[in-house]
């Protein structure tokens, strides 16, 4: 009986002395990744500052970045120069883009594209912009007056096609469950889920704009040489022919003294054909 006992208390012993073990053992994997994982932000911070500071000795003109978790990139715009850029932590991976290299940009999570908007252009150039659901980082699920129902998103991530690179398409990632300990990731309402989720709209809407503005050069662009193209018509030509066009009751006696002034006065009319 008492070896009995004896052999009970052993194996309470071993047991205690395993479980006690093993929780050491996670403790100072912890405490080594968070380690690992300061170190690591350390370096890609410095890294992504010293490429923003020589961007800017260059004479470009950023705005603050938007950074990724443990900065992973950074991502900020030359609003002087039409100029976005998306640093790396290896600078080699580092891109500088024109507004008129950038095709579209959008938002895409697990269950594929959340948001998308888009607009043409002259040159056929389309903007999606993407914006998460219900406002800034906010969950795609539902919310009512008695229900509130929790989504889990597996990967947030920023895609962007461009032009005149050598790879088409860029991607940046915003947010990824495999970065937490039970790859479960982040509650929709979590701080931190929400703050990745508003960088993400960040980058899609400051790239919207970049495209609207392209947009709006090349349209006046072809519309400058558009105007330089029409023909040259005198004063007295458009006057005779504002006079033909009083004549067949096209326009009243008012409008036609109204555009033969602007057309002495030397400004533009918008002609009416006949």
């Amino acid at each position: 009986m008492n070896e009995i006992i004896t052999f009970f208390w052993l194996m309470v012993g071993i047991i205690a002395f395993i479980v006690i073990a093993v929780a050491i053992a996670k403790r100072v994997d912890a405490n080594d990744s968070a380690k690992y994982t300061a170190e690591l932000r350390k370096i890609r911070f410095a890294s992504l500052s010293s490429q923003f500071q020589k961007a800017q000795s260059a004479g470009l003109s950023f705005a603050d970045p938007v950074y990724g978790r443990n900065y992973a990139w950074a991502f900020t715009v030359d609003r002087a120069h039409k100029k976005v850029a998306l640093f790396a932590p290896e600078e080699k991976d580092s891109v500088l883009l024109g507004y008129e290299n950038i095709i579209s940009a959008e938002i895409i999570d697990e269950s594929g594209t959340v948001y998308k908007k888009s607009t043409g252009s002259m040159a056929g150039r389309a903007i999606v912009g993407g914006i998460l659901a219900g406002g800034t980082g906010a969950a795609v699920g539902a919310l009512s007056a008695n229900t509130e129902v929790y989504t889990y998103h597996s990967l947030i991530t920023v895609k962007i096609m461009v032009r005149d690179l050598p790879v088409p398409v860029l991607t940046i990632p915003c947010y990824d469950a495999r970065n937490y300990g039970d790859g479960k990731g982040l509650d929709s309402n979590d701080p931190e889920y929400r703050a990745l989720a508003k960088n993400a709209q960040i980058v899609v809407d400051t790239l919207g704009v970049a495209i609207d503005a392209a947009d709006r050069e090349e349209r006046d662009r072809l519309a400058g040489a558009a105007s330089a193209s029409r023909p040259q018509v005198s004063a007295s030509e458009e006057i005779l022919r504002l006079a033909q066009l009083r004549s067949q009751g096209l326009i009243t006696e008012d409008e036609f003294l109204l555009l033969k002034a602007k057309v002495i006065a030397g400004g533009e009319i918008n002609k009416i054909n006949s």
